[in-house]
């Protein structure tokens, strides 16, 4: 037998239900004394994300997860091979793209960054951003060798250092 009454509160409580009932008509019944559906069933929420939204069509989608890969850079092993010379050349002289920052003629090569004009370039020279950056660089990339030797096939040999500067700049006269 399905019993309930009005708490203090003012909501309907239900005491408990038949066995062999569906959840459907259980809803159905907690409609007709307006409590909410949600606040009934509890939903398992462990191992998810609390940052969920819900205007996909009802379906859920974890939002961390675009925030962590928002501004997502290269990483540093890809800059040291951005950095050989052949490389350098082309991604600091690269033709005109309306769709990039600042038509792709001011980047950053140590930073994998586009900026708007030649000031806020220089500016970015001198930033903390770009001096830490140049510090992170200046160890040798991480390679399968180095990892042979730290899981036990060889012997240990700390990483060099490479000479990092910061790169030159080119302004244009027109």
């Amino acid at each position: 037998m399905q019993t309930s009454h009005v708490g203090d509160d003012g909501l309907a409580v239900l005491n408990h239900a038949r066995i062999g009932h569906s959840q459907t008509a259980v809803l159905a019944h907690l409609q007709s004394f307006f409590i909410r559906p949600e606040d009934c069933f509890v939903k398992s929420t462990m191992g998810k994300s609390k940052q969920t939204g819900n205007h996909n069509n009802g379906r859920k989608k974890n939002i961390a997860k675009t925030w962590k890969t928002k501004r997502r850079t290269k990483d540093l092993d890809q800059i040291h091979s951005d950095m050989k010379p052949d490389i350098a050349a082309k991604l600091l002289h690269q033709e005109v793209d309306y769709d990039v920052t600042g038509c792709a003629q001011h980047y950053c090569l140590h930073c994998a960054r586009y900026f708007v004009d030649m000031k806020s370039l220089k500016d970015h020279f001198k930033s903390k951003v770009h001096k830490k950056r140049l510090k992170q660089l200046r160890e040798e990339p991480y390679t399968q060798e180095e990892a042979e030797r730290a899981a036990g096939m060889g012997s240990y040999i700390p990483p060099k250092t490479v000479e990092v500067k910061t790169q030159s700049v080119e302004e244009d006269m027109e």
